[in-house]
């Protein structure tokens, strides 16, 4: 999709040839091997860009040690944050980016991050998400964009020998909507329905005839699995997507607003193989070239290296962590010393 904010096209050419050190907050070892924070730092390391990665979940009591043993670092980037303490983001004397990779309207626990004005700029997942923040005057609209994740090249890829054994295929967590969906599409066709991930999330792919991509709610999206899915040659038929979505309806997939339009295109692509192949071919040429990881992983570090470094002497300010750490110190001892209390209360 064309870029609609001219002031970042600018922002990010000025510097595109930089490369940084990036300190990147995420979730990173818990989801290791699958999640999109797991691609994301490997397309960073393809780009010739350093990161310094640490699980805020996994080491959530001790993120200010985490910290002050961090080397020096060019941009600070926080993916999803969720209980991500305000403090420590204070502590941070570099740009300050946070991708927030859940809808606005789903995920209320970001709020205190959109509102809290510490960060240079944050990149959200729809222009919904965008539309809702900028309404909200917790952000600016220069202080917002959306940015879509991409599928890792290595593992959602185009198998040549795989035969197409299954007519349909829907892969994902069967919530109610979809549910109501997939089981009145099986009174008329033949639907297979998985969850899977990785490679073998690839490998039903490319066995699949059409994919169909399902909103989980009521919230129109663009669903990773969409560019999973083009990665893998495969011909999608989805619900609409959002505004922010880079693919073109009847050249990269297919869109439907409702349960019979679902059932007329499945029906009209399954006897025209020519055109689903056609389509499909269309979509995974655009994702080789625009929805990878590496290119994802490039483009947001080159935006990010185009803000100037603070003229702060250290990355991080140590006094402001230390603090951190005795008041964590002896909020966790009151803590303690309550839920003690609690317990012998309730013994008596």
């Amino acid at each position: 999709m064309e870029l609609k904010y001219n002031f970042i096209k600018k922002m990010v050419a000025s510097n595109i040839n930089k490369k940084s050190v990036i300190l990147y907050l995420n979730v990173i070892e818990l989801h290791e091997g699958w999640g999109a924070e797991y691609f994301m730092n490997q397309g960073f390391l393809a780009n010739g860009d350093q990161t310094i990665t640490i699980d805020y979940r996994k080491y959530r009591h001790q993120l200010a040690d985490k910290l002050l043993a961090a080397r020096d670092f060019d941009v600070f980037f926080l993916q999803r944050g969720d209980n991500y303490p305000l403090q420590l983001l204070k502590a941070v004397n570099r740009p300050k980016f946070f991708w927030s990779t859940e809808l606005v309207a789903r995920c209320r626990d970001q709020d205190r991050l959109f509102k809290c004005g510490l960060f240079d700029h944050v990149f959200v997942h729809t222009e919904e998400c965008r539309r809702a923040v900028i309404n909200r005057k917790w952000l600016t609209p220069d202080k917002v964009s959306v940015f879509l994740p991409g599928f890792d090249q290595d593992t959602h890829k185009k198998y040549a020998d795989i035969e197409k054994d299954i007519d349909i295929l829907h892969i994902g967590v069967l919530t109610e909507r979809r549910t109501q969906i997939l089981e009145e599409l099986k009174k008329d066709f033949s639907v297979k329905i998985e969850k899977a991930y990785g490679e073998e999330m690839a490998k039903l792919f490319n066995r699949a005839k059409i994919v169909l991509n399902i909103h989980g709610d009521k919230y129109i999206d663009t669903e990773t699995r969409i560019f999973e899915a083009l990665g893998c040659g495969a011909f999608v038929i989805s619900e609409k997507l959002g505004d922010e979505s880079p693919v073109t309806d009847g050249e990269h997939l297919v869109e439907v607003s409702d349960i019979d339009g679902f059932k007329k295109k499945i029906r009209y692509y399954l006897s025209n193989e020519n055109e689903r192949d056609l389509i499909a071919t269309a979509g995974h040429e655009k994702a080789l070239i625009e929805f990878t990881c590496t290119a994802k992983a490039k483009y947001i570090a080159d935006f990010m290296g185009s803000y100037s470094i603070y003229n702060n002497k250290e990355s991080l300010n140590r006094n402001l962590i230390y603090r951190y750490k005795i008041s964590s110190f002896f909020l966790n001892y009151v803590k303690r010393i309550l839920n003690k209390l609690r317990r012998i209360f309730f013994k008596l």
